[in-house]
């Protein structure tokens, strides 16, 4: 295992690359640095790149110097036809490109941000899949790409909108070039280029080639070297299997080898471990001489987890040749590729985690199998820098919204002007996943379109002095951002402001004062959201209603009650401290509540802490399968069916209460994520004054 000091400096490297200062590669006053490939016309003006086509065909503008991992953030500006950005890519026969490219995509399909490959395997994931990316793009107007590639890891974003996450190996360098489609009269424009360069990878030996230094024989069969060849040899009146298996351990990773099967079955095994009947236990890349080449099956728990489908076989495997195989498992998702074809791949797979390598021969069978170049991805060989590392936390100020940056990415924006209460939204967790819905805040496919007063992330009440500010008709009242009294960057932000709540007819009812900290720039993110009620106009009573109070709409996928969009799709999770689980959580007290399920292929989850100081503490939950997940401390006489004002709460004039609540956004479900240990450390915390 991992011991805990190397993961924490393994989050503090992570961390640290993520915040690595992005430099301008574009002068915009001239080319230095790149060089034009192709049939298009480039030109410069006014810091802006322009792109036309000439004689019809493709044309590129491409970097004088490769990349390996990088960061790297641009705007493109097109109206219609087609272009891309160039990633890890290389010419072959002149000018013909190759490598991955991310789309610009100004049509109908609206694929801008997705992952192709040029001159090679053509889609790899597009988004027909992503209805949120393919909102995000707008025509004829300025687009913020941002792209990631960290190893075998491809990620994009439109407009801070989530648009690609994808894993492969198959270039891990190369040069980046800006992209004209062939064509008639197409023109795109590129403005602001910066990178951060964070260094190049490269496959160092698993298996020296040459001896068994490191690896141990267990079972039955033979195994020799010959010629930097792996040779595994078994007969059929021999049962017990037999393993090759590695000394080390491995979490994740990504391996590439080469192999030929001529007889029987084989695999290549990780996140493995000795045991079981037939000599370990785990995950399986299967290797066949005539069937299921690429598949994923786990030894001692689920058997076949992807089985390929036999009519694709003859698409990428070759028999009685070497075949290359690639393997990813990174956290809960693992890709298998044989000759650049996906065969198999799990997004979220929540058992193992880390284990041994291991290559089998099958028990009761005549194999013959040889394996070669078996290789693994280096870690970058550039370090971060401490000096290159901005403040975490950045809060601007714009027209009616704070735009709130982590390490230079967005966390969220807080809206205080056109709303009828102040908002977060978009809020992103770690890896840039949304974390809720969209609508009504922007338009965006499959989502379901109920209760359009759920709106980001926010605090209200539907009953206070007998106003009603939880909905948003014309009748009912609505928070009023009346100033901010602080707003700081750093190591974590912090924003203070102080809002009035005003009824339909203008009266003033009472004010608040906010803090709103944010902190924890990896995973989990965290943000801290205080906020203390006064009682300004006189008496005050927060009303006995289930109808508030401080409240996330979670992302539509992450429902527990998938909608009609996501039918039979894999569903999100509801637990408590106090285990009670799913739709029964509404309701009941607890210390915490978090909510968990699928976005964009993978786990995330939201958790929310009652402060053990807080009043009534611990809270009732409003909290409903459809994705409304609230914390309100009022709501007795829904929640306990007790008399009506039962849970009425009075502040005499001139006094106020303080309310704290956190917000963790993490990877995970709530046991991977560690909440409960979390939520003891939040209540152990000193309490700062309430302003």
């Amino acid at each position: 295992m991992i011991s805990r000091s190397i993961a924490l400096l393994l989050l503090f490297l992570t961390n640290a690359v993520f915040a690595q200062e992005l430099k301008p590669i574009f002068d915009g006053k001239t080319f230095k640095g790149w060089e034009q490939r192709g049939e298009a016309i480039w030109e410069i003006d006014d810091r802006v790149i322009t792109g036309r086509t000439g004689k019809g065909g493709h044309g590129w503008l491409c970097t004088d110097r490769t990349y390996g991992d990088f960061i790297l953030e641009l705007e493109v500006k097109i109206e219609s036809g087609n272009a891309g950005v160039q990633i890890r890519s290389h010419f072959e026969e002149g000018d013909k490109m190759v490598g991955y490219q991310v789309e610009v995509d100004p049509s109908a399909r609206a694929w801008s941000g997705g992952l192709y490959e040029q001159g090679r395997r053509g889609w790899l994931q597009n988004l027909t899949n992503n209805p949120a990316a393919r909102a995000a793009f707008k025509a004829n107007d300025w687009n913020r790409y941002r792209i990631e590639c960290r190893g075998d890891s491809f990620r994009t974003w439109i407009n801070d909108v989530p648009a690609t996450d994808y894993r492969d190996s198959l270039d891990v360098e190369g040069i980046i070039a800006l992209q004209v489609h062939s064509g008639k009269n197409h023109k795109v424009q590129f403005r602001n280029i910066r990178i951060a360069d964070l260094g190049k990878r490269k496959w160092e030996p698993l298996w020296d080639g040459a001896t068994f230094n490191g690896w141990e024989k267990i079972g039955a069969g033979d195994w020799t070297i010959k010629d930097g060849m792996l040779i595994g040899t078994h007969a059929q009146n021999v049962k017990p299997f037999g393993h090759l298996i590695s000394e080390k351990r491995f979490n994740d990773f990504t391996v590439r080898l080469k192999y030929k099967a001529l007889a029987g079955n084989s695999g290549v095994y990780f996140r493995t471990d000795k045991g079981g009947g037939s000599g370990v236990v785990g995950f399986q890349a299967e290797v066949d001489a005539t069937k299921d080449a690429g598949g994923l099956y786990e030894t001692g728990g689920r058997a076949w987890v992807v089985q390929p489908d036999p009519k694709n076989l003859h698409k990428y495997f070759k028999t009685n040749d070497w075949n290359s195989m690639t393997v990813s498992a990174h956290g809960s998702r693992i890709a298998v590729d044989v000759n650049g074809f996906r065969t198999a791949e799990v997004i979220n797979d929540p058992s193992r985690r880390e284990g041994h390598f291991a290559f089998q021969l099958h028990g009761s069978q005549d194999l013959e199998v040889y394996f070669k170049d078996i290789e693994i991805l280096s870690a970058p060989d550039q370090k971060p820098s401490a000096k290159k590392i901005k403040p975490s936390v950045q809060i601007t100020e714009q027209p009616e919204k704070l735009r709130v940056e982590l390490d230079g990415v967005l966390f969220t924006e807080y809206h205080f002007g056109s709303v009828p209460r102040p908002v977060l939204y978009p809020v992103f967790g770690p890896g840039q996943v949304s974390m809720t819905r969209d609508w009504p805040m922007r338009e965006s496919t499959g989502e379901e379109r109920d209760h359009p007063h759920h709106r980001g992330l926010w605090f209200t009440h539907g009953n206070v002095n007998g106003v009603d500010f939880w909905s948003e008709q014309k009748q009912f009242g609505k928070i009023v951002h009346d100033k901010f009294t602080k707003i700081s960057s750093g190591k974590e932000g912090v924003i203070q402001s102080e809002n009035k709540w005003i009824s339909a007819d203008g009266k003033l009812i009472c004010r608040d004062k906010r803090t709103l900290r944010i902190h924890g720039t990896g995973n989990p993110r965290i943000l801290d959201f205080d906020v203390t009620m006064v009682a300004s106009e006189g008496d005050l009573v927060i009303g006995d209603t289930k109808e508030g109070s401080m409240a996330i709409r979670v992302n539509e996928s992450m429902r527990v009650k998938p909608n009609s969009f996501n039918q039979g799709k894999l569903a999100g999770r509801l637990v408590q401290d106090t285990e009670v689980t799913g739709a029964d959580t509404w309701g009941k007290r607890a210390a915490w509540t978090d909510y968990s399920g699928p976005v964009m292929g993978q786990t995330v989850g939201i958790a929310i802490f009652d402060h053990p100081k807080n009043p009534r503490h611990p809270t009732w939950w409003h909290v409903r399968d459809y994705g409304l997940f609230a914390a309100n401390p009022f709501g007795v006489h829904d929640f306990e069916k007790k008399s009506k004002g039962e849970g009425d709460f009075k502040i005499p004039a001139g006094k106020s209460a303080t309310f704290r609540y956190r917000f963790i956004f993490h990877e995970g479900d709530e046991k991977q994520a560690n909440v409960t240990e979390l939520y003891q450390s939040y209540s152990k915390e000193k309490l700062s004054a309430a302003k």
